[in-house]
């Protein structure tokens, strides 16, 4: 059996690709990872508003700029400068600023620049009979916060109660009304995923509140069957045995009865040594139903959704943050990851099939030491193998915390398959792959979090900024073919082309660990863009950064901070852009800082009450 490590999907100069997160592309700690980040740092500018102003603290009601429905800027657009600007380098970073103070309110006849729309309404075409993806969920919580006492809340500049800050173990919508807001959301993008099977994570463990295990995930299958006007979607109950110390949120998978049939019973991932402080494993195997819908049980696959431990704290050895940008913890997640590797084996015997598929929030990026684990254990990245796209943004840098893992292997397992002349293995059974990018590449200030947060209305019963992690999709079986599946040319399309968003563990959303800090809040407008002053385009730089235990960041003024990366090496940042002058036809892509920083809507990124389970 031979595995290999993924290769760098980014090589440089990039003229359209976002500013990748160094652990994405290089191993951490690498020359080739400080080189990327180094080279990050030289493309990236600042597309400013020409005012320093909080827009959370003395400015609420004056619109914020930059951000839109109606002509949404997302991490990995192409930008066009549309009028001129003035060049300079304020707060260590180069800035474009415009002739006029830019607000919401005067856009059209002020702002500098327009924004390729890139917003599909649903993800590409991957082919196959069923199809797997995986969903962050945003700390869905049917138990809100007015249902218990001690909570605090973040509110709305009119001081209404929105989401939950602490006081008690409810992490998601203050009251009916917000949870209303954010299922709309979630129950709109998962339908248009239309996924046979979806890995869920930050699901409210409802047993943390003396409700049945699985009373929050049965809400929100109601929900997605209201919304489809028939019983569309079912969920993977909860096995008997489950472990005696759970987190208030927890993994969970759903699916669609007319599509796939469960295959034995689910079970969890009882590891205490290993998964203390993370959400246990769910599996669960399932068979495609054929055209008459019964069961096609010699393509029974394994699922098991995941949610390893955040980048945002850690204790004991190897979890300190080294520097080498993987963020602390990263020991225990290497043991998570050693752990499932165990499990996935246990499982794949018990169902007798070499098609293994691991789902969810990894918090480790696709070349960093975890996700070495699954690659030496014969398990390839899907998304990394088949696209170009990523699930996340973190401090202006773009990454996938969020795989799905096909085992690649047919040495251990159901030796009967081969001679069906099915796929020889999980990978080889896959037909396409796609990151619907809905969620990383979106400004914040869409999140049903910041409702009301600023005198623009952005909130949208859509789909995009459910929550704050891509999906990823895959197609699985040539349908109706039992011939085998060269999937080295079958799914070679799934790619897409989006430039791709990032992924990182903790939170910059409401939460997206479930237990973590969001940072606080700079209300500044500034955008940053990569532009590349000798080719007139850029690579988009977008929020990526080692540990969330803050999101991007920026103080205040919306001359403070650009995208979150070290600005301690900004003094090297556009040292070839001129001191003047800047040509208004100059082409270039959206930043990752441009979402993070671009507003301080967008980033009203909010802080956590460290728990437990971070």
């Amino acid at each position: 059996m031979t595995t290999r490590t993924p290769t760098a999907k980014w090589c440089w100069p990039p003229a359209t690709e976002p500013s990748p997160q160094p652990t994405e592309v290089a191993r951490p700690g690498s020359a080739e990872a400080k080189a990327v980040e180094a080279e990050n740092l030289k493309r990236e500018v600042i597309l400013d508003d020409g005012a320093s102003v909080n827009y959370l603290e003395n400015d609420k009601d004056t619109v914020v700029p930059y951000v839109s429905n109606d002509e949404p800027m997302r991490v990995g657009a192409q930008v066009t400068m549309t009028s001129p600007v003035v060049l300079g380098f304020d707060h260590e970073k180069w800035r474009f600023q415009p002739t006029t103070r830019l607000t919401g309110d005067n856009a059209e006849a002020i702002q500098p620049a327009s924004f390729t729309d890139t917003r599909t309404d649903a993800p590409e075409d991957i082919g196959g009979q069923v199809s797997l993806a995986s969903f962050n969920v945003l700390n869905y919580f049917t138990t809100t916060g007015d249902q218990l006492s001690g909570c605090d809340y973040y509110d709305d500049r009119e001081g209404n109660p929105i989401t939950v800050r602490g006081g008690c173990d409810a992490r998601g919508a203050a009251n009916a009304e917000s949870l209303k807001r954010q299922e709309t959301k979630i129950v709109t993008a998962i339908s248009k995923l239309d996924a046979s099977v979806v890995s869920l994570m930050e699901i409210e463990n409802s047993a943390a509140f003396g409700d049945d295990r699985d009373d929050a995930l049965e809400t929100l299958v109601q929900r997605l069957n209201e919304a489809a006007g028939t019983d569309k979607w079912d969920f993977v109950p909860s096995p008997d045995d489950v472990p005696a110390d759970e987190d208030v949120i927890r993994t969970a998978l759903i699916y669609q009865p007319a599509e796939v049939a469960p295959h034995q019973d689910s079970t969890i991932l009882d590891d205490e040594d290993a998964f203390s402080n993370a959400r246990e494993p769910l599996s669960q195997a399932f068979a495609p139903k054929d055209e008459s819908g019964q069961p096609d049980t010699d393509k029974t696959f394994v699922t098991i959704s995941n949610h390893f431990k955040s980048k945002g704290s850690g204790s004991g050895p190897g979890n300190e943050d080294s520097g080498d940008g993987q963020g602390a913890s990263n020991a225990d997640r290497v043991k998570q990851a050693t752990s499932l590797v165990d499990f996935a084996g246990q499982q794949q015997e018990a169902a007798d099939s070499d098609y293994v598929y691991l789902l969810g929030d990894f918090n480790a990026y696709t070349q960093e030491d975890p996700m070495q684990v699954f690659y030496e254990s014969g398990f390839k990245d899907v998304a990394s193998e088949m696209t170009d796209k990523a699930t996340y943004v973190f401090k202006s840098r773009t990454g996938s915390l969020d795989h799905v893992l096909a085992l690649d292997s047919s040495d251990s397992g159901a030796g009967d398959q081969a001679a069906a002349d099915l796929p020889s293995n999980a990978f080889d059974a896959i037909t396409g792959a796609d990151v619907w990018n809905i969620n990383s590449v979106e400004a914040l200030a869409l999140e049903y979090s910041r409702f009301n947060y600023n005198a623009g209305d952005f909130y949208a019963p859509d789909q995009f900024r459910a929550s704050d992690h891509d999906p990823v999709v895959v197609g699985l079986f040539e349908p109706g073919d039992e011939v085998g599946n060269d999937n080295a040319e079958a799914s070679a399309g799934a790619d897409g082309g989006d430039a791709g968003a990032g992924a990182e563990g903790g939170d910059a959303g409401a939460g997206a660990d479930g237990a973590d800090t969001d940072a606080s809040a700079g209300a500044d407008s500034a955008a940053s863009v990569s532009a590349d002053a000798n080719s007139g385009s850029s690579g988009a730089s977008d929020s990526g950064g080692s540990s969330d235990s803050s999101a991007a960041g920026a103080g205040g003024s919306s001359d403070s901070a650009a995208g979150g990366s070290s600005d301690a090496a900004a003094s090297d940042a556009g040292g070839d852009l001129p001191r003047t002058g800047v040509d208004p036809a100059l082409t270039m892509s959206v930043a990752a800082g441009f979402l993070i920083i671009g507003a301080s809507i967008v980033l009203i990124v909010r802080r956590r009450k460290l728990r437990v389970r971070s």
